[in-house]
């Protein structure tokens, strides 16, 4: 598997607030193994597909860009 990081501004997964997602180990190894839920979408001015996600029940402190979310299996 290619992690998102080695196809950046290649945003081909499609999110919406409330869908679980897990976070690209290359740029968030401290999130390896654990789910995020997106929470909310940021204000264009920040830059483009950025949104708020939550892992571990904790806001991350940071906006996560598309690029690099992967889509869980449940």
């Amino acid at each position: 598997m290619v992690p998102a990081s080695a196809v950046k501004g290649v945003c081909r997964l499609k999110v919406k607030a409330g869908d679980i997602v897990n976070l690209d180990p290359c740029s968030y190894p401290q999130y390896k193994g654990k789910s995020a839920l997106v929470v909310q979408k940021m204000y264009p001015e920040w830059g483009a597909n950025k949104w708020i996600v939550m892992v571990n029940g904790k806001l991350h402190p940071y906006t996560v860009c598309v690029s690099e979310m992967i889509p869980t299996k449940l």
